[in-house]
């Protein structure tokens, strides 16, 4: 899969900033200094993750999705089908666009939710009823 379709199927389609990858680093960091080596590993795919999107936000880059971010990769398409399930719940258009964050912090969800009109009360009752009760 292309980069561009990706980016169309799997996310809002916001530009990608260098913020963004050094924000994955930072996270990449932070498992090196407990030596978490899983979460090393999987915080390297998401700076490589972040890094391709930012090439093809900033310069048009467009080429197929590395190998080695294949679990990033995987990671965020299925975090699109549980915020499609609490779009559906909160009566959100059908045509939301798609968002592959971290829905595992609650004030992540209140975060994203807020930016679709979505009260704090509301995203922690959709927050508990798709997230915290499925643990």
């Amino acid at each position: 899969m292309l980069v561009s379709e990706y980016r169309k199927l799997y996310t809002r389609g916001d530009p990608i900033y260098f913020k963004f990858v050094l924000g994955e680093a930072r996270e990449l960091f932070d498992e090196v200094i407990v030596w978490n080596v899983p979460g090393m590993r999987e915080e390297f795919e998401d700076v490589l993750h972040y890094t391709q999107l930012w090439l093809y936000s900033r310069c048009g880059i467009d080429m197929r999705i590395w190998h080695a971010t294949r679990h990033s990769v995987d990671k965020f398409i299925k975090r699109n089908g549980v915020w499609r399930e609490m779009y559906a719940y909160l009566g959100l258009p059908k045509e939301t666009p798609a968002w592959g964050g971290n829905y595992n912090r609650v004030q992540k969800v209140i975060d994203h939710l807020a930016r679709h009109g979505i009260s704090k009360e509301k995203s922690e009752e959709v927050y508990k009823k798709f997230v915290a009760d499925k643990k």
